[in-house]
């Protein structure tokens, strides 16, 4: 009975070694605070999303142009799941491009760029917007 069951062990933790680990999600605050920016872009709030950034993003455009543009670049329709994959730091310590890919429930995949920075109370506000196509190699994220 003992060797069956060391038998049972050794099997599960062959199997469970097997599987390939899902990569780990970079957790800095910054990625946090984009990802809740854009969650509120999937929830078609983008004049909620407007009025959150900074100056930095306002200067480049209008609200009716940039939701115009949004909406073009990402197309509409419900995001299935969003992974974020990697964070670009600047010269400023303070300003981080998290780059995330976001599947939607037709199918789509593409890559979002946020410019994160901090204000003097250390408060991350959104600063940049970029819809690009999905990076090359990564697969959808939510699977098929």
């Amino acid at each position: 009975m003992r060797n069956v069951n060391l038998a049972g062990i050794f099997l599960l933790l062959a199997l469970t070694g097997a599987q390939a680990a899902e990569p780990e999600e970079p957790t800095l605050p910054a990625m946090k605070s984009a990802r809740a920016w854009l969650e509120t872009i999937d929830n078609g709030k983008l004049e909620d999303a407007w009025n959150s950034a900074t100056d930095a993003l306002h200067a480049k455009t209008d609200l009716a142009r940039w939701s115009s543009d949004v909406t073009k670049r990402r197309g509409t329709g419900t995001v299935k799941c969003r992974r974020g994959l990697d964070f670009e730091l600047f010269s400023d310590p303070d300003h981080v491009d998290a780059i995330f890919v976001t599947q939607f429930v037709d199918g789509r995949v593409i890559g979002e760029r946020v410019g994160v920075a901090d204000d003097e109370h250390e408060v991350s506000h959104v600063i940049s917007y970029k819809v690009t196509p999905a990076p090359k190699g990564q697969s959808a994220p939510c699977g098929p």
